[in-house]
């Protein structure tokens, strides 16, 4: 009789501390005043959910490894190298069609194909919400202004080209349906997109005499050997060192061989109009050239800590996007210093 109290008690308690860890997990994983849910259910439905959210990983996964593969199948080389690919592939482009063709046509052609590039990856680049606002609105801006200008022979309509940013971006975000999230972040991607495309379509406008197309090929040769260096190292401060420093040297030596084996003649017309006189012409034409590829160095240097792959790799759209960028955004530096030198 005594040991069947014993066993009673025993599981009596058993049962309390089983009562007692219950409330426990309740009062941590449930709602206070709330009793826990059946710790069965519980876990079966975390089960699930962990399973789920693995399984989309895997997806993920999968898919960007296919799509990879389907981009190295096609271009046949690594994925890493796409950015720097599609930006090489434009500069040489430009001195191929003046080298070649000679005609302002080509050249505007090949900044419509990388305003298109750049349209279409710039959505999976910044990660935008909707992907049509941004897409409509760097097409229209950008197209529009290189016709324009290739049309007037004024890079004047670049003003216009950047008022008009604003304002389509502000019409395509009112096209979206309410409630417009991220209206911010979508807007200022549309912005961005459009000053990207306005500015690059200054390539056009170094078609307009053959001193500026000299100067044109000049840079596009120098951002080829830039964008071959920002690939060397296995870090972003390698890449960076090797850009800014191959962008000078590669500026200088064809700049250099053009002195030597092309016409001094009209290359020295191109030196510094402030350069004292006491400088020789060949000189103040280097030190421009130094500056013209440092420049083009900084924006792929700066392109790329803004929109490099440091947390998480981009789809294959927003790697040729951003090498298009840099294209576009190069002629920056190299309009700036041609309107700072003699050819003002």
């Amino acid at each position: 009789m005594w040991e069947h109290l014993g066993v009673d008690d025993k599981n009596t308690q058993d049962q309390a501390k089983n009562d007692l860890g219950k409330h426990r997990r309740a009062s941590r994983l449930g709602t206070p005043g709330l009793s826990a849910p059946k710790e069965g259910a519980d876990s079966s439905k975390s089960a699930r959910v962990s399973k789920s959210l693995k399984k989309a990983c895997v997806s993920q996964r999968r898919a960007g490894t296919k799509s990879r593969g389907r981009a190295e199948q096609i271009l046949s080389i690594p994925a890493r190298y796409l950015s720097a690919t599609i930006a090489i592939l434009l500069a040489a482009s430009i001195v191929i069609s003046n080298l070649v063709f000679d005609t302002r046509t080509v050249v505007m052609l090949v900044i419509v194909v990388a305003i298109v590039v750049f349209a279409r990856g710039w959505d999976d680049l910044v990660q935008t919400p909707v992907r049509y606002t941004s897409l409509v609105t760097i097409l229209i801006v950008g197209i529009v202004t290189v016709i324009a200008i290739s049309v007037s022979d004024d890079f004047a309509w670049a003003t216009v080209g950047l008022g008009m940013v604003v304002l389509v971006a502000a019409v395509m975000e009112a096209t979206r349906p309410l409630p417009r999230t991220d209206l911010l972040h979508s807007l200022s991607a549309s912005v961005f997109g459009g000053f990207v495309v306005v500015i690059g379509s200054a390539w056009v406008t170094l078609c307009e005499s053959e001193l500026w197309s000299a100067v044109m090929v000049t840079a596009a040769l120098a951002f080829i050997v830039t964008m071959v260096g920002n690939q060397l190292g296995a870090s972003a401060g390698a890449n960076a060192f090797w850009a800014l420093l191959l962008g000078p040297l590669s500026a200088v030596m064809v700049t250099g061989i053009a002195l030597v084996v092309g016409e001094p003649a009209s290359l020295l017309s191109f030196a510094l109009a402030n350069t004292s006189s006491a400088v020789p012409p060949q000189v103040s034409l280097l030190l421009m050239s130094a500056l013209l590829g440092l420049g083009v160095g900084g924006v792929i240097v700066i392109v790329d800590m803004l929109f490099g792959e440091h947390n998480c790799r981009i789809s294959e759209a927003g790697a040729f996007a951003r090498g298009a960028m840099k294209f576009l955004l190069a002629v920056m530096p190299i309009y700036v210093i041609v309107r700072v030198g003699a050819l003002l």
